[in-house]
């Protein structure tokens, strides 16, 4: 998993075409320049890079000792949705009131897991 804390480490992605979707985003927030990711939205940003990583999404779902991951159920999110063409798959999970983490998952992980797309589904008919 990549993780990205600070505007400044946005190259991380190692994607220009996600690096500027980012940017796009930060330019339309209120945070400044000296804001960091988890300053401003709650979260770090997090790049899976591997089908292993999605155990790390946690959803809002619990067994009464943890909280269920993605490859074990889907859970509707604050956001998810697909993002450049379908490219990736985006995650939010809001927290607290500043937010929360948000994940990436490139097309070809996020196929490898259904409950990727049925919380896509579920996050849409959610907020409908």
């Amino acid at each position: 998993m990549i993780i990205v804390e600070r505007w400044s480490e946005l190259d991380k992605l190692k994607d220009i075409p996600l690096i500027k979707y980012f940017k796009k985003l930060f330019k339309e927030s209120d945070c400044s320049d000296n804001d960091d990711i988890v300053d401003c939205w709650g979260g770090a940003l997090f790049l899976c890079e591997n089908s292993n990583d999605l155990k790390e999404i946690s959803t809002s779902l619990d067994s009464g000792k943890r909280w269920y991951n993605i490859t074990e159920t889907s859970d509707s999110f604050d956001d998810a949705k697909y993002i450049l063409d379908g490219s990736y798959a985006l995650l939010l999970m809001c927290w607290n009131n500043d937010g929360g983490p948000l994940y990436i998952i490139p097309k070809t992980i996020a196929d490898t897991c259904a409950n990727v797309a049925e919380s896509i589904a579920l996050t849409k008919t959610a907020w409908s």
